[in-house]
C-alpha cells in the first residue's frame, strides 16, 4: 500500500509541475517564431513591399503584394511557425491564383518583428494595425479577412470590429482551449491565458465565410473547424478536402478553386 501512495504522489506532482510549466511558459507551447536578420532579402517570384508598423515597443514587419487591376485586398494572418520567409512564397501565389492584393504580417518576434509575444491582446493590436493600413492603401476596394491555423482565432476577432467583405478561415480551431484539451486533457481551461475563441467571435459576424479544412489534418481535428462552421449563422461555404492535412491543402485540387470562387461571390 505504501508503494502505491508513493506512485500517487509522484503522479500528482508530474501533474502540478507540467500544468505550472504550460501555464507559466505558454508562449513556448504555443509560438514557433524563425527569426530573420534586420538586411535579409526576399526573393519571391512576385515583387513584394516590405512595411513596418510600429505596434507598443515592437516594429512589426510586414509584406504588401500587389496585383495589376486588383479587385480588393486580402488582410492574411498566418500559422504558429516560420516567418514570411516562407509564408511570403504562399502570399506570392495568392497573388497569382486570385488577382487580389494581399497584405502579410510576421507577428512579434517572428521574422524581422521586433519584440516578442507576451499577451493574446498584443496579437489583436498588431492585427488592428495591419488591417487599418490595408484599408487605407486600398480605397474603395472590397477586403477580406483571412486567418490560417492560429491566424484564424486573430482573423475572427478582428472580423467582429470592422467592415469586410468576406472572412475565410483555413485550418481553424474552436479556440485554443479546445486545442489544449486535445493535447493536454488533464490541463484546466482556466490556465489557458490565450484564449483566441473564434467560436465566441463567430456569434458576432454577418459576412459571408468560407472554411476550408483537411480531414487528415494531424494538428488541429476536423472537427474543430466544422464545428466552427456548422455554428455559424451567417452566409458560409465548407470545403472538405479529403486526405488533406494541416500543411499541404494548397497544393490540393480542390484548394484554389474554392478560393477563388469565394472571392468571386461576394
Amino acid at each position: 500500500m505504501i508503494w502505491l501512495w508513493a506512485l500517487l504522489r509522484i503522479f500528482l506532482v508530474v501533474i502540478v509541475v507540467a500544468t505550472a510549466a504550460i501555464y507559466f511558459f505558454q508562449e513556448r507551447v504555443i509560438f514557433y517564431p524563425y527569426k530573420l536578420p534586420a538586411d535579409f532579402k526576399f526573393n519571391f517570384k512576385n515583387p513584394s513591399t516590405e512595411k513596418i508598423l510600429k505596434v507598443g515597443k515592437s516594429d512589426i514587419h510586414s509584406l504588401y503584394f500587389e496585383a495589376k487591376d486588383a479587385p480588393g485586398v486580402i488582410v492574411y494572418f498566418h500559422g504558429n511557425a516560420g516567418s514570411l520567409e516562407g509564408w511570403g512564397e504562399l502570399a506570392s501565389d495568392f497573388v497569382d491564383q486570385t488577382g487580389w492584393n494581399i497584405w502579410m504580417v510576421d507577428y512579434p518576434g517572428y521574422g524581422k518583428s521586433t519584440g516578442h509575444i507576451t499577451s493574446e491582446a498584443q496579437l489583436h493590436e498588431v492585427a488592428d494595425a495591419v488591417f487599418a493600413e490595408a484599408v487605407k492603401l486600398n480605397p474603395g476596394k472590397k477586403v477580406v479577412i483571412y486567418g490560417r491555423s492560429l491566424g484564424s482565432g486573430i482573423a475572427s476577432s478582428l472580423a467582429t470590429k470592422t467592415t469586410i467583405d468576406g472572412l475565410v478561415l483555413e485550418t481553424p480551431f474552436y479556440n485554443v482551449e479546445a486545442m489544449a484539451k486535445n493535447i493536454f486533457p488533464f490541463v484546466p481551461g482556466f490556465l489557458v491565458r490565450y484564449k483566441l475563441a473564434s467560436n465566441e467571435s463567430m456569434k458576432s459576424i454577418k459576412v459571408p465565410v468560407l472554411v476550408i479544412h483537411g480531414t487528415a489534418d494531424e494538428i488541429v481535428p476536423f472537427a474543430q473547424g466544422k464545428k466552427l462552421y456548422d455554428e455559424y449563422q451567417g452566409p458560409k461555404t465548407f470545403m472538405e478536402i479529403q486526405g488533406g492535412d494541416h500543411n499541404n491543402l494548397d497544393s490540393m485540387d480542390k484548394f484554389w478553386p474554392a478560393v477563388k470562387q469565394f472571392l468571386k461571390s461576394i
